[in-house]
């Protein structure tokens, strides 16, 4: 049994939709679920559930909306729903958070309450994409919508790891989304980047072009948090109209035929494998913590999802295991290597003022 926090004013549809995929989640798991938001209006709408005693309700009216800048609401107003559900983590009231709330907001009060794992300056937002062979997983899809070469460095560790973790290939192929595979091709920073990943990543292909991601020719695929958000949403997008398309065409061809049941049948379960509502969520990976953000229109039953998603998680411990590795050498000395030589000579004169300042303290 896993002890949640839901960010119940976060999302599209909330709180509605976050207290429809809590109760489900009542009846069909034992986790223990805290809804995070407004009490009054939340204690309203688990009244007709009141028998499942595994709810419970911390109120915090205020929240974030989804067209305010996030991490500015964040230092400016501690006190939202999203920030409330980071500090029950910080805590240790709960063991995972889940939120389908303004992404930008979410991450930033994962870093402010929670922190970052040794060496990395951001987290990255992962998403698992199917493919018909191998995982596919993409960081960032909209953590970092403007980060630095050596940031998705760290998310390419990151994926890396997850892919091991998750999946158990010891050396997944890494490669970084770009207009081409030859090594020159691509902006100044996929340069950058380009040599960013290489150090990091045991196993690295060099650049893919979108045509390459549901091949099989890559594991984890690297790219910036807009261009990944940008290409999750597109792939939804895609799988939705298809979904339609041949949902219309053969309601035409098998109208009247006995075997229409079966044919839509199959048609919607493999619908359901490119359905975001049954994959739930992302993982935020390089935080002190598991937290899950769900898509901004989540419905019920895609909370749900994120629910058993963030339960899988702890129930595997995957994000504790990823945390171990950060203590080992080997990863502080990739972590290293892709620091600009600013950050690393401020690093280093910051260790060298402390070494300085025990010797004079010695000397006294």
């Amino acid at each position: 049994m896993s002890r949640i926090a839901l960010d119940a004013m976060g999302g599209d549809f909330a709180p509605l939709a976050v207290v429809e995929g809590a109760l489900t989640a009542t009846e069909k798991t034992n986790d223990e679920l805290v809804l995070v938001g407004d009490g009054s209006f939340l204690n309203h709408l688990v009244i007709p559930g009141a028998e499942r005693r595994s709810i419970h309700v911390v109120d915090c009216p205020d929240y974030i909306r989804m067209d305010e800048p996030g991490s500015r609401v964040i230092r400016r107003k501690k006190k939202v729903s999203v920030a409330r559900a980071m500090e029950l983590l910080k805590e240790g009231e709960v063991e995972a958070v889940v939120t389908a709330g303004n992404s930008a907001g979410a991450v930033a009060a994962a870093v402010h309450y929670l922190g970052c794992f040794p060496g990395i300056d951001r987290p990255t937002l992962a998403c698992l994409l199917p493919t018909g062979s191998d995982p596919l997983l993409v960081v960032d899809v909209g953590a970092n919508i403007e980060p630095q070469p050596h940031h998705l460095g760290q998310a390419a560790l990151l994926g890396e790891m997850y892919i091991q973790e998750v999946f158990g290939i010891k050396a997944p192929r890494v490669g970084l989304l770009n207009i081409g595979s030859e090594k020159n091709k691509g902006t100044r920073f996929l340069k950058k980047t380009y040599k960013m990943v290489k150090k990091v990543a045991g196993n690295f292909v060099g650049n893919v072009e979108g045509g390459d991601l549901f091949n099989g020719k890559v594991n984890v695929v690297v790219c910036d948090g807009f261009v990944g958000n940008v290409l999750l949403k597109s792939c939804e997008a895609w799988g939705e109209t298809v979904w339609q398309m041949w949902q219309q065409r053969l309601e035409q061809v098998l109208r009247g035929f006995r075997e229409k049941d079966i044919v839509m049948k199959a048609l919607q379960e493999a619908y359901s494998v490119v359905d975001y509502r049954q994959a739930g969520g992302a993982p935020l990976l390089g935080v002190e913590g598991t937290v899950v953000i769900a898509h901004g229109r989540s419905s019920g039953k895609a909370i749900f999802n994120a629910i058993r998603f963030a339960d899988e998680l702890l129930g595997r411990g995957i994000i504790s295991k990823i945390r171990k590795r950060f203590e080992q050498r080997d990863t502080a000395q990739k972590l290293e290597s892709i620091l600009p030589g600013a950050v690393f000579r401020k690093l280093r004169m910051r260790i060298k003022t402390g070494v300085d300042k025990r010797k004079n303290r010695s000397d006294r």
